[in-house]
């Protein structure tokens, strides 16, 4: 399977057989890739606001699959007894209300980025602007005679707010924050993933051994 498509679990019993074997798309993977790549294209050619476009929507895809993916485990990980009724109640909401509900059972990752969840909405407002469009017509100018027209545009019009914001400098600060997002959710899931409690546990063994008399060559 090609990398970045897809992933394959297999859960592996106590007497060393395997128990279960699964697969998992992995579509956050492929959204980051793809989400790279047109933020790229859009830097290299800052006059082509396609490529924003793109990153934006792909941004916004990204960040709810890997919102998806947390959320689940931090589910698994602090209410393990309801996780799979809750994941059916919560999968469904809105991708800032799954921000909320994860950032409260981890405030100390959200204590390194307080302005996080109004950026990502600001992040979120225009991509629903993109992807549900309605032409919105932008007054430039009150009524004039032609010849003031003529002075005012020589043949150069500003562009309307919403093509404003998917070009340079505007864009710059959504594409950060769609990477920022998906790093404070990254950091989330160190916290909560199956493999966290083993890296903890093997640390903590690690450690005591490093301290005991006999590794020291103490008596």
């Amino acid at each position: 399977m090609p990398e970045g498509f897809g992933g394959i679990n297999l859960i592996i019993g106590t007497a060393g057989d395997i128990e279960n074997i699964s697969i998992e798309a992995r579509l956050d993977l492929t959204y980051g890739k793809m989400f790279a790549a047109a933020t790229a294209k859009f830097q290299s050619d800052p006059e082509n606001y396609a490529p924003a476009i793109e990153a934006l929507v792909l941004g916004c895809l990204w960040l709810e699959a890997v919102s998806n993916r947390v959320l689940h485990q931090v589910l698994e990980k602090h209410v393990p007894t309801a996780s799979s009724v809750l994941w059916r109640i919560l999968a469904r909401q809105r991708f800032l209300e799954k921000i909320q509900i994860i950032s409260s059972f981890h405030p100390e990752v959200s204590q390194t980025s307080p302005n996080l969840g109004s950026n990502l909405g600001a992040v979120f407002q225009l991509r629903n602007k993109l992807v549900h469009f309605k032409e919105e017509e932008t007054v430039i100018a009150e009524r004039q005679s032609l010849d003031e027209f003529l002075k005012d545009f020589p043949g150069d019009y500003p562009d309307h707010p919403l093509i404003a914001h998917l070009r340079q400098p505007k864009i710059d600060p959504l594409v950060h924050c769609v990477q920022d997002g998906v790093h404070w959710l990254e950091a989330v899931y160190e916290r909560v993933s199956p493999n966290a409690e083993k890296q903890a546990a093997t640390e903590s063994a690690q450690s005591a051994s490093q301290d005991s008399p006999s590794e020291r060559g103490q008596s």
